[in-house]
């Protein structure tokens, strides 16, 4: 049997994970209260659901598979992906389409066509598509950078397995089904705050999957990013996590390192109480010419093991950009960085 037509370990992984949230949350944008409220349209539509996104999935598989035959090279990647997109994006439409018309047209399960509740749908299709993609893909370059083995190849292998690892802690399952289960939930009792979650959520990552290749990002594309970032955050603590910003538009045109304010958050969130007696403040402005991270010392009292990856790989990255290093240090109420800002003349 060709490869084309043979599914990967992981992506055999990624269905058996990621289908039944697929499926549970389609119908419950399908169907509402009814689908927990009557088994025999839960199990029923849940059923239809799995078996169409069955099909939809290998689909997706042989067609990653095919272009990757057909344009297998780094060089390539590019237009790999962008006509990627556009398959993957025409299959989930038509998968969506088949569940959503398909089902009224059948009248399945008493189900009425609901033109918000499909746009509803399609997004979530379209974003857990986007989540399915991007772990075939880190697959894919980590596949290729095995082969790479020539000596003249030595600083593309090295690129390769950075943007591996960017990807694997971008797309970590711990933050990723998180945010899966109160989107999950939101869908049943609010669907404009789902909306608004997942329009949020899909900013992330768009950002995290744009920046894999890039080394710095400008003040301004970083601070958007923390916004959206933030938001997740904010939906899913509430009033325990704050975040204070105050950059200047002079600064928003310099660089970072990319992803720096993003560890430096989720370090915080990560090594900190966060309550609504106890909220954790993160506060980001500008001073003598450096963008300082700050919040709040209220350390949990179980200590969480930390071998300081991240603040590492922010110190790294500068070591390779500027001669300038960041500057981390503890106060007695406060955790502070220091970052230097780096700042690139267009003639």
């Amino acid at each position: 049997m060709s490869t084309i037509f043979r599914p990967t370990k992981i992506e055999w992984i990624s269905f058996w994970v990621l289908m039944p949230i697929i499926s549970i949350a389609t119908g419950l944008v399908m169907f509402k209260h009814r689908f927990y409220q009557e088994w025999e349209v839960m199990l029923g539509a849940f059923t239809a659901i799995y078996l169409i996104g069955l099909l939809s999935w290998y689909l997706h598989i042989v067609s990653m598979h095919y272009l990757a035959k057909l344009l297998p090279k780094l060089s390539q990647t590019i237009i790999r992906l962008v006509l990627l997109a556009i398959v993957h994006m025409v299959l989930i439409t038509l998968t969506m389409c088949s569940y959503f018309y398909g089902f009224d047209a059948l009248s399945l399960f008493g189900y009425q066509f609901d033109e918000d509740s499909f746009r509803t749908g399609l997004w979530v299709g379209v974003f857990l598509t986007l989540i399915s993609t991007s772990l075939w893909q880190v697959e894919y370059i980590f596949k290729q950078w095995r082969l790479s083995l020539s000596e003249k190849e030595l600083i593309e292998q090295q690129k390769l397995v950075h943007e591996f690892e960017n990807l694997k802690k971008q797309i970590n399952p711990h933050f990723l089904f998180n945010n899966l289960n109160i989107l999950s939930s939101l869908i049943a009792e609010d669907a404009v705050k789902a909306e608004y979650f997942l329009n949020e959520l899909s900013k992330v990552y768009r950002y995290l999957l744009k920046n894999t290749e890039e080394g710095l990002t400008s003040v301004g594309d970083e601070l958007d990013f923390i916004g959206s970032y933030y938001e997740l955050l904010r939906i899913r603590h509430g009033e325990a996590i704050r975040l204070v910003l105050e950059v200047d538009a002079a600064a928003r045109g310099c660089y970072l390192p990319s992803y720096s304010l993003q560890l430096l958050v989720e370090n915080a969130v990560k090594h900190n109480v966060a309550n609504k007696m106890r909220p954790l403040q993160i506060e980001i402005y500008i001073r003598d010419g450096n963008l300082h991270v700050v919040n709040n010392l209220q350390k949990k009292k179980s200590n969480i093991l930390s071998n300081k990856v991240g603040l590492s790989n922010i110190t790294e990255n500068y070591k390779l950009l500027m001669d300038k290093d960041p500057q981390f240090y503890e106060t007695e109420n406060q955790f502070v960085v220091i970052l230097p800002l780096i700042k690139i003349e267009i003639n």
